[in-house]
């Protein structure tokens, strides 16, 4: 497993946030990050512990 554990990954979708998590969690697969966020939309739950939602206001 690659070790990156001072990065953060990060990842910005409003359209389709179900597939970016999808494609957070491929990345964290193989390897292993300081935090996951994910910058989206006000209503959208996320429900993998891993992966840190940021919603924006509506």
């Amino acid at each position: 497993m690659l070790d990156l554990s001072s990065i953060s990954l990060l990842c910005l979708d409003t359209r389709n946030p179900e597939l970016a998590v999808k494609v957070m969690q491929l990345c964290m697969t193989s390897t292993r990050f300081h935090e996951a966020v994910l910058l989206t939309q006000a209503d959208f739950r996320c429900d993998d512990p891993r992966i840190t939602i940021h919603a924006g206001r509506r």
